[in-house]
């Protein structure tokens, strides 16, 4: 699945971390969200391996994790700490004024 010729059967290839995250979120917006996060949580063990865990990829992957988690009403503590961990990666990497950044404190405000 979510395959491509350059990928050469490499399941842990970055650009397939890149379409499950996409993928995950079409999941969600489907209503499926558990499978929908099995594909982000996927994608975001690739990007870690590949990348690092401090690596921007993994913060959009986390940040889409946390939508998904807090758009089916589930575990706050677990989408709090994902929005946490994304906005402390971007903000080694985007000024404190960054769109994303913004993004995820809009999404943080809403914690119980």
């Amino acid at each position: 699945m979510l395959s491509a010729p350059h990928m050469n059967g490499d399941r842990d290839h970055p650009d397939r971390a890149c379409a499950l995250v996409r993928y995950s979120h079409l999941l969600h917006e489907l209503g499926n969200s558990e499978a929908a996060m099995t594909e982000v949580t996927n994608a975001i063990g690739i990007y870690t391996g590949k990348y690092g865990a401090q690596h921007p990829y993994v913060a959009e992957a986390r940040y889409r994790r946390a939508l998904i988690l807090k758009g089916s009403g589930g575990q706050p503590q677990r989408w709090q700490e994902d929005l946490t961990t994304a906005r402390e990666i971007y903000g080694r990497v985007h000024p404190a004024d960054h769109p994303l950044i913004a993004q995820i404190e809009e999404e943080l405000r809403d914690a119980p």
